[in-house]
């Protein structure tokens, strides 16, 4: 069986369409060509690829997933919660050096991580990340 277009018949770069929106719980597809793939996305404008995708990204965060990289220390298990990983304990160094009673610079809790933790790239930034991040948890 020769696949072609469901609307126009052609058999040029075909595309997989959700009749219904994955985003909406559809599941079955049919075959579009690319052009009449964009009319099916443009007719209603609730069915913009963007609008469709904010729905579907909505509605993974309301259900608690974790969307994106996670933090360093950290990774995401299959329900999508935050976990601590075997990087967890530099995190805590960071914490540590950071909040002494005469607490050390950004820039040389990096310079410092750079010779604990070699292997891996510490900047200003990426050591602000850490914190920012894990004041925002012990808050939780």
């Amino acid at each position: 069986m020769k696949h072609v277009c469901f609307e126009c018949g052609t058999d040029d770069d075909l595309h997989a369409h959700h009749v219904v929106p994955k985003s909406r719980g559809g599941k079955k597809t049919v075959l579009l060509c690319v052009a009449c793939h964009s009319k099916a996305h443009h007719r209603d404008k609730n069915m913009h690829t963007s609008a469709l995708t904010k729905i579907g990204l909505r509605k993974a965060r309301a259900s608690g997933k974790r969307l994106g990289r996670p933090p360093f220390g950290y990774e995401v298990d299959a329900p999508g919660h935050l976990i601590q990983n075997g990087d967890y304990h530099l995190v805590q160094k960071i914490m540590e050096m950071r909040y002494r009673p005469k607490p050390i610079s950004f820039r040389k809790i990096a310079e410092e991580m750079s010779k604990i933790a070699p292997q891996e790239p510490w900047s200003i930034v990426k050591v602000q990340r850490i914190i920012k991040f894990n004041k925002k948890q012990d808050k939780k």
